[in-house]
């Protein structure tokens, strides 16, 4: 028993030495925001709503989006609908850069608030750096049955681009939700909200996506017809590596459900006020169970 549990720390203790999640459920210190896999971090912090807190200088520039002060956390930024309502570009832009394109596994997580004037059919893009290219990625909310929408991540890979689509589920106006999508580089997407799995799949014999010209537009298609996120997105994060974003869930595999006590049973000694009667104390060995 000894030596399974000495196991179990050894692993637990190898596992905390590579953090694998990142506490998404509040806004991300400077600390976390500047750690290593950390490419790009969007905060819209008061009075510095364009940095990238990453410290990696990937500034936005407004392209008809607006900052505003209702974000999750603070500032966010507001993006409006575009066609058929308008054709008009309603993005922040981080200027082209490699880094943008990672090689290999990349994950992206943000927070959105979908307006009431979301329209109901059509897409609404979240972040774009990939148009109609075979290069880089984009990630959209499209259109599914009975007024529910999928998350869409499509990754271009040089001579042709491939789809990956989350569960359907509703989305409603005005609460905030926390959505991430994960690529291990090797064929395997997988989407979630709010810590639960929403799905993806396996494209057998893919591999890292092929690095593209196209600057990342957020809240917009990178070009027309320009499809705009209706609602406001706050920490936006673009990271190296699949990060964890499931709840965590342990579970004791094991036939064996009964074990030795090893170490000798605890005692106590009962003060003189308890039951052994006065100017008495009895030192009593108790059993567990």
């Amino acid at each position: 028993m000894m030596s399974l549990l000495s196991s179990w720390s050894l692993a637990l203790t190898a596992l905390a030495t590579v953090p694998l999640a990142d506490p998404w459920q509040r806004e991300y210190t400077s600390a976390e925001a500047q750690s290593a896999h950390v490419i790009a971090l969007w905060q819209f912090h008061a009075g510095a709503e364009l940095e990238d807190s990453s410290g990696h200088g990937h500034t936005l520039e407004l392209a008809g989006a607006q900052t505003c002060a209702e974000g999750r956390f603070g500032g966010g930024l507001q993006s409006f609908p575009g066609w058929p309502i308008e054709d008009v570009r309603h993005a922040a832009v981080a200027p082209a850069h490699p880094d943008l394109s990672p090689a290999g596994a990349f994950s992206i997580d943000l927070w959105l608030k979908p307006s009431p004037d979301l329209p109901p059919g059509g897409n609404c893009y979240l972040l774009c750096k990939k148009y109609v290219s075979h290069h880089d990625y984009q990630l959209l909310l499209t259109a599914a049955a009975g007024g529910a929408r999928r998350l869409h991540c499509c990754l271009g890979f040089g001579s042709d681009s491939e789809h990956f689509y989350s569960d359907a589920v509703a989305w409603p106006a005005d609460e905030w939700q926390h959505i991430a999508v994960t690529y291990d580089g090797a064929g395997t997407v997988r989407f979630y909200r709010n810590g639960q799995s929403l799905g993806g799949r396996t494209a057998p014999g893919r591999r890292a996506i092929s690095p593209g010209p196209l600057p990342l537009s957020l809240g917009e298609r990178t070009g027309s017809l320009y499809s705009g996120f209706a609602g406001i997105l706050d920490q936006i994060r673009l990271s190296q590596g699949v990060r964890e974003f499931a709840q965590l869930r342990v579970e004791l595999d094991l036939e064996r459900r009964v074990f030795v006590r090893q170490e000798p049973p605890p005692t106590a000694t009962v003060p003189t006020c308890c039951a052994f009667g006065p100017g008495t104390a009895q030192t009593v060995s108790a059993i567990a169970e």
